[in-house]
């Protein structure tokens, strides 16, 4: 995995508005943190999904364990959980960057995780790459809640990390198979 493999997509007016119904119906868009300099209250993470399933033609699912389905380039119905990050200072994330998942979300049903990261500031949306479920569990680390991220963030729930330098570039994502 290298920067070069991440797929980023500017955000656009349609996207936006796109996103803005989906951010309702999940009671999200009230949160404080997901607002525009407009003012206009947005969901990052709404945001990340419909460009995920943009990009994998994917039929999206926000109300369910999942975020969307698709079908691979072998014929296998792939169900994603798409773990967004949100940046403030750099418009892009890097190989050192985390993803997270929290601990009680590893018992969805989803069969893989996508990360991706979304900075509105410079309004891009980055697709950072993937894990399986299995491959996830297996290459993550469980950091116990209260634990200090060097960044200074703190951990308010148990999570299992990942290094974005350690997940399948997504490009690699349509072709999954049964075996992995």
């Amino acid at each position: 995995m290298k920067e070069s493999d991440f797929i980023v997509r500017g955000i656009t007016n349609d996207l936006l508005a796109r996103a803005t119904p989906i951010a309702k119906d999940l009671d999200l868009y009230n949160t404080g943190r997901n607002r525009l300099p407009d003012s206009i209250a947005y969901t990052e993470s709404a945001v990340a999904d419909l460009v995920l399933a943009d990009y994998l033609k994917a039929t999206y699912n926000p109300n369910t364990n999942f975020d969307m389905v698709f079908t691979s380039t072998s014929g296998m119905q792939v169900r994603v959980d798409n773990k967004t990050q949100i940046l403030k200072a750099q418009p892009q994330p890097r190989l050192y960057y985390e993803g997270d998942v929290l601990a009680y979300n590893v018992y969805q049903t989803a069969d893989v995780y996508a990360f991706s990261t979304v900075n509105m500031n410079y309004r891009v949306c980055t697709l950072v790459g993937w894990l399986t479920h299995k491959d996830f569990m297996t290459k993550s680390t469980l950091i116990p809640a209260g634990s200090t991220r060097p960044n200074g963030i703190v951990f308010r729930k148990p999570s299992y990390v990942i290094g974005y330098k350690d997940v399948n570039p997504m490009q690699t994502l349509k072709s999954l198979s049964e075996e992995g």
